[in-house]
Formats: C-alpha cells, structure tokens, sequence
C-alpha cells in the first residue's frame, strides 16, 4: 500500500467529513414550488376568486424570517410562512393568493423573496399563466385514471396533492385540503 502524503491525508479527511456530514447542511434556502415553476389558471374557467401558488421554503442552517412576493414587478407584499396547524400545516408552507384581477391575460411573473436570520436573500420565480374568457363545463367530470397533473383537471385551493390508483389523495394530511371545479 502507498504511503500518504500530507495532500491525500487532507482531501481523505474531507472526504470523510462530507461523508458524515451532507452538504444539505451547508445549502442556504430552498423554494419547492409544488405544482411547478410555470402554472397554467383560468384555461378551464375560475372557481374560485384567486389563484394559488403553493410551497414550501426551507434552510438547513438558518431559521426564514421573512417571505414575500411580487407579481409583475409590483412591491413585494408580505406572505405568512407555516406552520400555523390549519391552512399552512408543515413548518415552511405559504400560500401565494393572487386575485385573478390582478392577473394579465398571458404569462405573470411571481417572484418569491426568503431573508433568513442571517439577512441572506433568496428568489425563486414562478410563471403564473394565465388565460381569462373561460367558462368551466356545467357537465364536467373527472376520471383520475386518465389525468397526469391534478391541475389539468381542477384548480388547487390548498394542499399537496396526488394522482394515485385510488384516484386524487392528498399527500400531506392537515386542515382544509381541497381542489375546485366549476366558476364563482
């Protein structure tokens, strides 16, 4: 067996650090944007009064102290962050409620803004699409066997939500869960 040098000896240590020690520890905030970073609304009709972009945010290392969004290079507007054991079950969840008013017909740039209690920022974008005009069928229904994305056959109010054999579950169990069909 060859004979270490000072140089393996040191790269074999960190190896064996980064082993035990997984860089999630060392990544900064992370944005997981449940359905996607581009989401389609009102293509099927509006039922309900606002679009939902839901998520999570986290940081390994560092408590978010702040959330906030912007909608088309508007000011960016304060979000709650879970876990309030209702609405935002899980410790990160938020909510982004946009009023379809506020929406243009085409492509909205939602972007998300975490400051952690370092003072870091981090930004993550979404592209609300939007389509207006649209009327939901009075006779509509679903069979789940043949939808791939939940948000091809209904709009997400709150949630995480599946397409299994079953048909639609929710992923994570808490308050209120729900989908929406049909128009307000």
């Amino acid at each position: 067996m060859p004979k270490l040098n000072y140089s393996s000896k040191f790269f074999i240590y960190i190896f064996f650090f980064l082993l035990y020690y997984p860089m999630s520890l060392y990544a900064g905030t992370s944005f997981d944007i449940w359905y996607g970073s581009q989401q389609d609304f009102g293509y099927l009709g509006n039922p309900q009064t606002w679009v939902n972009v839901l998520g999570n945010v986290s940081n390994q290392q560092d408590e978010i102290v702040s959330l906030e969004y912007s909608l088309n290079s508007g000011p960016f507007l304060p979000l709650s962050i879970g876990s309030d054991n209702r609405r935002l079950y899980k410790e990160g969840d938020f909510c982004v409620e946009i009023d379809y008013g506020d929406l243009i017909n085409g492509a909205n740039l939602l972007v998300l803004k975490a400051i952690d209690d370092q003072n870091s920022v981090t930004y993550n974008s979404v592209t609300v699409n939007y389509e207006t005009g649209n009327i939901w069928p009075e006779n509509y229904q679903v069979d789940w066997s043949t939808v791939t994305d939940v948000q091809d056959a209904a709009q997400i109010v709150d949630g995480l939500w599946t397409i299994t054999a079953q048909g639609l579950l929710t992923v994570q169990i808490g308050y209120d869960r729900m989908v929406a069909i049909d128009d307000v």
